[in-house]
Parts: C-alpha cells; sequence; structure tokens
C-alpha cells in the first residue's frame, strides 16, 4: 500500500512539473493586451509585433501647453528616440472636432480636413495626400503619431516640441498661403455699406450672385451635420453648402473650406459684394481656417454652421454681439 501511494505522489509530481513548464498567458508572449508592448501598423494594414518590450519609461503622461495655455494631459510612447502622441486625444485638445470609424480617424473643426488611415502611412490634409516619417503606433486602442507627423499634418503654422513634462504646441495664423492680409477685420463694413462698389476686381456677375443668395436662402434651417458628404442636401458642414450652391450656379469649388480659400482672388472688406466666399477660424484655439460662408449684401452672410443655432442661417456680421466678426480672416471672389 505504501509502494502505490508513493508511486501515485510521484506520477503527481512529474505531471505538475512538465506543466510549470508549459503554463504561458498570452501576456508573456506579448499581446496587444500587455501594458508594455505596443503593435506597429505597416504599410500594408497589418499589425506587427515589435521584437522588443517598450519599458515602462517609455510611458509617461505630458502637460499639452497651447500657445501658453495649459488645456490637458496626454499619455505618450517613445520609440527610437520619437515622441509619439495618441492622434485623437491632441486634435480634440486643439479644439478639432474628430470622428473616428474602425481606421479612419476624420477631423476638422467646421469640415473635415485631415483624413487618418491607420492601417497605411497616407494620410489626407486639405484633400492633398501626404506620406508620414514613421509608421503610427497602436496601444490600448489608441492610435499614435510622432510628434513630428503631427506637426506636418497641422502645417507650417504649427510649432511641436516636448520639453520635459510638456508637449508644448504654437499655432499662427494660416494667411499667408491664401493671399489674406494679417490682421483684417470686419470693421470697413461700415464704410462698405455707406460707398459705391469698386469694379475693378474680376466680379461674381450680378445675375449670378442673386442666384447665388436665392438658391442658398432655399436650405435656411437645413440641419448642419460635421462630414456631410457633397452633393447631399439634407444636411450641409459649412463647405458642403457653399460648394453645392456654387456648383448649382456653374462654378466648381474644392470640398473643403480651406481649399476652396486657395481660390479666386482676395477682396479687401470695403470691396466686398454679394457672392463672395468669407472665410473665418472658428471660434476656439484653433487659429486656422475652419469655416466658409457666402456674403449675402448688407453685412450679412449666409452659411452653414452649429453656432450660434444649428444649420443653414443668416449671421449679421455688423453686431458686436457676432461670434464671426472677431475670427474673420479675409474674403475670396470667384468666377465660373
Amino acid at each position: 500500500m505504501k509502494k502505490l501511494i508513493i508511486i501515485l505522489l510521484s506520477t503527481i509530481v512529474l505531471i505538475a512539473g512538465c506543466n510549470i513548464g508549459n503554463n504561458v498567458g498570452p501576456n508573456q508572449y506579448g499581446t496587444s493586451e500587455s501594458p508594455n508592448n505596443v503593435n506597429r501598423l505597416n504599410d500594408q494594414g497589418n499589425v506587427n509585433m515589435l521584437n522588443t518590450r517598450v519599458d515602462k519609461q517609455n510611458f509617461k503622461q505630458l502637460t499639452v501647453v497651447v500657445n501658453g495655455e495649459q488645456v490637458g494631459n496626454v499619455p505618450t510612447l517613445k520609440q527610437k528616440n520619437e515622441t509619439f502622441v495618441p492622434i485623437t486625444e491632441v486634435l480634440q485638445l486643439l479644439d478639432y472636432k474628430v470622428i473616428s470609424e474602425g481606421n479612419l480617424i476624420q477631423a476638422g473643426i467646421t469640415d473635415i480636413f485631415i483624413k487618418i488611415n491607420t492601417d497605411s502611412n497616407n494620410v489626407e490634409v486639405d484633400e492633398q495626400k501626404k506620406e508620414l516619417g514613421s509608421p503610427i503606433l497602436e496601444q490600448n486602442n489608441k492610435a499614435y503619431l510622432s510628434t513630428e507627423d503631427l506637426n506636418k499634418i497641422l502645417g507650417a503654422e504649427t510649432t511641436i516640441d516636448v520639453r520635459g513634462k510638456q508637449l508644448n504646441i504654437t499655432i499662427e495664423e494660416d494667411n499667408e498661403d491664401f493671399g489674406f492680409p494679417e490682421g483684417e477685420t470686419l470693421d470697413d463694413l461700415a464704410a462698405l455699406l455707406e460707398s459705391e462698389q469698386s469694379e475693378d476686381i474680376p466680379v461674381v456677375t450680378s445675375a449670378t450672385a442673386t442666384n447665388i443668395i436665392n438658391l442658398a436662402k432655399r436650405y435656411m434651417g437645413v440641419p448642419y451635420v460635421f462630414g456631410s458628404p457633397s452633393g447631399y442636401t439634407r444636411t450641409f458642414d459649412c463647405s458642403s453648402f457653399t460648394q453645392w450652391v456654387y456648383y448649382k450656379n456653374g462654378i466648381r469649388l474644392p470640398r473643403v473650406a480651406r481649399s476652396q480659400a486657395k481660390m479666386g482672388v482676395y477682396v479687401p472688406v470695403s470691396k466686398l459684394q454679394r457672392g463672395d466666399l468669407l472665410f473665418f477660424h472658428f471660434p476656439g484655439r484653433n487659429v486656422r481656417i475652419g469655416h466658409v460662408g457666402i456674403y449675402a449684401g448688407n453685412g450679412y452672410m449666409i452659411h452653414s454652421s452649429p453656432v450660434p443655432k444649428d444649420g443653414v442661417q443668416v449671421e449679421n456680421l455688423k453686431s458686436p454681439n457676432s461670434k464671426f466678426r472677431p475670427v474673420y480672416l479675409g474674403a475670396k471672389r470667384v468666377r465660373g
């Protein structure tokens, strides 16, 4: 009997010893669930596990400072002396509206002008493709972009640097690429309304301008939806509205406000005419071009916006209470 017990105990010990060597959970192999591992998305859209584990010291929180103002904190990753930041969180701290669907991140202000497919190394900014310098990383279901690539996406007017425990972002008004003089305001509206309008700049014909305004007014109250598709008239965002109204009057415009701002010729406030496109940066931290409307005459603008009401509406730019008056950037006149 004693021999039988000894044999049974020896067998149990042997089995346990074998199982110890095979009992390896998925985290020990460094799957994406492990907090110390990062996935790298390759150009073909497949997830490649990094060969080396990421040390805990490569994960830290940074305070985000925008134009000298502390606006929040974000986690960061460090890979090959590059700092990576979560795309969605940083853009939201910059007052961008962001929508994520599957592998597609889209962002803008009142329309979408940034598109990032996390399955590839290509992004689209202002309807132009850009090549990223580093692969996008994924950690805890968040997509991370290097600060250099984020700077590339946000443009030359944005400066990003990491100093100590701070992610410093400086944004300047981007008026040079669009021909808008620095510091232009709507203060000249009063003089415009009292004076004779000059004809020395190529103009939208009076008949076309009337048709543009009349058609735009037909859509009063149509809801504003960020990223509303081109040609869809049950909802609009700011630039799909101007694009549609102009298209129906024989004038083709690009899809987004920033691209539309590169069209036509600059018009000073003192020479505005009905049908001219008006451009703004949207109220908030971001001073990039992010909104467009149509000058309707007599100091009014018709546009699609989420504020002060929702949808297609008329804005009195003469009013000191106008949210758009202090963020005016410039106007363009586009001929068909």
